[in-house]
């Protein structure tokens, strides 16, 4: 995930045989051949995702040759795997119940190289880099780089053993290639490409490695891809970054440039708008609504009326076909209701980085997102997911825990200083 500024990134809740694909739902099922979303000659691999109150989406890795089982966050917006330590006393007073024990006989080896993360709200982890085999769904291992982490700090409440980034690039593995097009390239999966349904109930989103779940698109035919912004880096500076064409909702529209660039992060909970078009939004929903101001932590939040129908916000991308398509989210999206409250998902940010939008899991729920690098591209397709598919009182608990507890979720998922490269 990005960083911005002082770490106001994301202000809010919180995310085997050759020619294979790889279906990672969160908690396992066994694969099917007949599932209706495989050519062929593909198989799936499937690793059911748990939906945390719609603040976070966790599912399981394998690590080292012993297989240990690791619940980790996917993140789209970042491009390292950490886990906590054996030697780290400050995990367990954070309360991770799992640690990892790099031995050369589990065939993991520890480099000499320190890497530290650090998060805006001052929490982060420390330690050093490893190469250790990890696999994924039942799929064969790939070696990946792991930072083994001896120091955690403020990382309280996390639903997590660690994260997996997700991200373009991963300059600790050889030649920067990511665990996904680690699994292309050794033909393990058929398709360089992985991709997200996150749904409204506990056990229903899955993780797709190696392919989309057609079944959970609302058309299929209707699945448009976005070129990714190239900044010729091979680092973690690149990321799954698109160009917005536009924000729209009831009878105002906000054209934007190329430079106005939005991330599909499943690292955010919600989703973020730059502050300008935000306020401009929260006063058009003045109009049509009676909205009540939430402040925590520094941060603003807009209670509504649950059940109050309001306008679809639309964000307009063009296509790698040079054709404007356009996403629009119902108000049951981007509504989150706990019991008799609601609150808006959808937070303002300070223009202090490249990154102006962070379309987060609100927004992910709405649509299939497809990450894929061989084009270097990102596809988006209506989700069949129903918010009718969960109740209030499941969703987030209270008000009070979604905000409080989301703030340092997103810190820890999404905002990471990319510190890694210090010696």
């Amino acid at each position: 995930m990005n960083k911005t500024g002082s770490l106001i990134l994301l202000l809010v809740a919180f995310n085997i045989a050759a020619a294979q694909l790889v279906t990672i739902p969160i908690e396992k099922r066994v694969p099917e051949s007949n599932n209706g979303f495989l050519d062929d000659n593909d198989q799936a691999a499937v690793d059911r995702l748990v939906n945390h109150n719609q603040y976070m989406y966790s599912g399981n890795i394998e690590v080292g040759n012993s297989k240990q089982t690791y619940t980790v966050d996917f993140d789209t917006g970042s491009n390292l795997l950490w886990l906590t330590g054996k030697n780290c006393p400050t995990c367990v007073k954070d309360g991770y119940k799992h640690s990892y024990d790099c031995q050369v006989s589990d065939g993991c080896n520890m480099t000499s190289t320190p890497a530290s993360i650090t998060y805006g709200d001052g929490s982060g982890v420390s330690g050093h880099i490893a190469k250790v085999p990890i696999s994924i769904a039942g799929l064969a291992p790939v070696t990946e780089a792991l930072l083994v982490v001896e120091k955690s700090v403020r990382n309280g409440g996390l639903e997590s053993d660690g994260l997996m980034g997700l991200g373009v690039y991963d300059e600790h593995n050889t030649n920067a290639v990511p665990f996904v097009n680690q699994l292309f390239k050794q033909g393990i999966i058929s398709k360089s490409q992985f991709s997200f349904y996150l749904g409204f109930g506990q056990n229903e989103s899955e993780l797709i490695i190696g392919g989309v779940d057609n079944t959970k698109l609302a058309n299929p035919s209707q699945l448009y891809f976005h070129p990714i912004i190239i900044n010729g880096q091979h680092n973690d500076s690149q990321r799954w970054s698109v160009a917005i064409k536009s924000v729209s909702f009831g009878d105002q529209s906000v054209p934007l440039t190329s430079k106005n660039v939005a991330i599909v992060d499943s690292g955010t909970s919600l989703l973020v708008m730059r502050n300008d078009v935000f306020k401009q939004w929260i006063n058009y929903l003045k109009t049509v609504a009676t909205l009540k101001t939430i402040t925590s932590g520094g941060s603003i939040f807009y209670g509504v009326k649950c059940g109050a129908t309001l306008p679809d916000l639309t964000f307009t991308l063009t296509d790698v076909n040079g054709v404007d398509r356009s996403y629009s989210l119902p108000s049951s999206f981007y509504v989150i209701q706990d019991n008799s409250s609601c609150i808006i998902g959808v937070q303002g940010i300070a223009l202090t980085s490249d990154v102006q939008f962070i379309l987060g899991d609100v927004f992910m729920r709405r649509f299939v997102s497809v990450f894929d690098y061989t084009t270097v591209s990102m596809g988006l397709a209506q989700s069949v997911a129903n918010p009718a598919s969960t109740n209030g009182s499941s969703s987030v608990n209270t008000l009070k825990t979604f905000i409080a507890l989301g703030l340092v979720l997103i810190a820890v998922s999404a905002l990471i200083i990319l510190a890694l490269r210090r010696k």
